[in-house]
């Protein structure tokens, strides 16, 4: 598996998304044409996924500001400018830059309270699906914001990386 990591994910949050990946993976394929139907989501489900959507539609639009916005204070911290964040995510993260699809799976609770990690199959503008794993958090006024981001290529059925 190849991945591609942000300069501002921590090591405790490579930590947390390999942990949750590997329980991910564990348990169900991910990447099968004949998946069981996900449970209905929860209102926040719905809220962690609308932050990650949101952003996403600031990278579409380029919109820097409202994107960087959307990252935890940490992550904004590190970055220093929503120039500097958009730059970065527009050479690294192509695919949740220019996304053409992006299917939410089932997340993943932290044990520790420390938030949530949403995995999504996003289809970037190559046409080529990743496996990314976003973490969000809880700020102190109960509003949801993200993290970090993995992606991961995944593998066709003949073996080979997509």
């Amino acid at each position: 598996m190849v991945n591609y990591v942000s300069p501002w994910v921590t090591k405790w949050h490579m930590t947390l998304a390999a942990i949750g990946l590997a329980a991910m993976l564990t348990f169900a394929a991910f990447v099968s044409e004949t998946r069981a139907e996900a449970p209905a989501p929860t209102p926040e489900i719905d809220k962690i996924r609308g932050v990650i959507s949101a952003q996403i539609e600031a990278f579409k639009h380029d919109d820097a500001k409202l994107a960087f916005s959307l990252a935890t204070p940490e992550v904004q911290a590190m970055m220093g400018t929503p120039e500097r964040f958009i730059s970065i995510v527009r050479e690294q993260y192509l695919p949740v830059y220019r996304p053409k699809k992006i299917d939410f799976r089932t997340p993943v609770e932290l044990s520790d309270q420390a938030g949530v990690m949403q995995p999504a199959v996003v289809v970037g503008p190559d046409n080529l699906p990743v496996y990314a794993v976003y973490t969000v958090e809880r700020q102190q006024d109960g509003a949801w914001r993200i993290s970090g981001c993995l992606l991961y290529k995944l593998m066709s059925s003949d073996g080979t990386l997509t």
